[in-house]
């Protein structure tokens, strides 16, 4: 596992940037699963690597800084845009790369029905007219999904187990049930499915610590019609911007909403949540996040494996903020210190 072999190398009691270390290991995950590309992100990172960085870094400042500028505009008259165009282009290429050498062995394969396919090969084939001609697929419709899910599939997850580490450090004794059932559960190297099924407490945790800190902090949505909301006539055609973090704080529905309470997610309580609507991290309804299965395996495979071996204390508890943008990431990162398990 990524995260395990930088972690093994480094002297007890190290300080990493923890958000830092699980966004290379998830970016290296989505590319071999999805691609079966290797970016060596965490290892050896390139400039694909420092082209992701690049982009995820000035998408925030243009929702930062430069969200009322029209698109030309911020492209070519701000340093942030230039800096976000250049990083676009170098991805472009790295995800055409990709394309093209996935299609050149397509060409040299006489039947692929009985190989085993990955993401792109199934993106490919949605691609292809009724008559299979490779030369008619669409680079730029393909490039442009395939950096959807590259950037969608890593960034995402990473967040989200990053906060359930600084929510083990604040909560320790949440955190020890977590490393008994890890314990319990998983005995050998890599987990089994049937083992990440078993770890029902640390999902729970898992999905708590998404509550208090959600991934992605806002999604939009376009009325269909028009809607009456207390009193109001909306008209069709509105955008509205919907504030995951403050629907999953709401004191109607969780009465302590600050308080980190893995029950709100236990089904055999009367507090679990019963609605949808009351835990909106992947989003709902027909846009809602389609790697949201693939991201909860991949968080309780790699969680269970680091925990199973190791524990953090956050550098500066006091200092643990988050900073709002096309993320909703600690801000600076999360400064940790690890500690190998007896």
């Amino acid at each position: 596992m990524f995260s395990l072999k930088k972690l093994d190398g480094l002297p007890e009691g190290t300080e990493v940037d923890i958000l830092e270390l699980f966004t290379k290991t998830t970016l290296d995950v989505i590319g071999l699963a999805a691609f079966n590309f290797n970016f060596d992100a965490l290892i050896q990172p390139n400039d694909e690597t420092r082209a992701f960085e690049g982009v995820l870094e000035e998408f925030s400042n243009r929702m930062k800084k430069y969200i009322f500028l029209p698109r030309w505009m911020y492209l070519n008259l701000t340093s942030s845009g230039r800096n976000f165009r250049r990083n676009i282009d170098i991805l472009r290429k790295a995800t055409e790369n990709i394309i093209n050498k996935r299609l050149t062995q397509l060409k040299d394969q006489k039947s692929t029905e009985n190989t085993s396919k990955d993401m792109l090969d199934h993106m490919i084939d949605a691609c292809l007219d009724n008559d299979k001609d490779i030369s008619k697929i669409s680079m730029t419709a393909l490039r442009d999904e395939i950096m959807t899910f590259l950037f969608a599939g890593h960034d995402t997850t990473s967040t989200a187990m990053t906060w359930f580490v600084a929510s083990m450090c604040q909560n320790p004794t949440e955190q020890e049930k977590v490393l008994q059932e890890i314990d319990s559960v998983i005995k050998t190297e890599v987990p089994t499915m049937h083992d990440l099924g078993l770890l029902t407490y640390t999902t729970m945790c898992f999905k708590e610590s998404m509550r208090i800190h959600p991934p992605v902090g806002l999604i939009g949505r376009e009325s269909i019609t028009d809607v009456e909301i207390n009193g109001t006539v909306v008209p069709k055609g509105t955008f509205f911007g919907l504030d995951i973090k403050a629907s999953q704080i709401n004191p109607n529905v969780f009465p302590d909403p600050e308080k980190f309470d893995p029950s709100n997610f236990d089904q055999n309580s009367p507090k679990a949540t019963t609605s949808a609507h009351q835990f909106a991290a992947f989003s709902l309804g027909p846009r809602n996040c389609i790697g949201q299965q693939f991201g909860l395996l991949e968080a309780r495979t790699i969680l269970g494996l680091v925990f199973k071996k190791y524990t953090f204390k956050l550098t500066h508890p006091e200092d643990v903020w988050t900073a709002f943008g096309l993320m909703s990431k600690p801000k600076g990162g999360l400064k940790v210190t690890i500690h190998k398990r007896s």
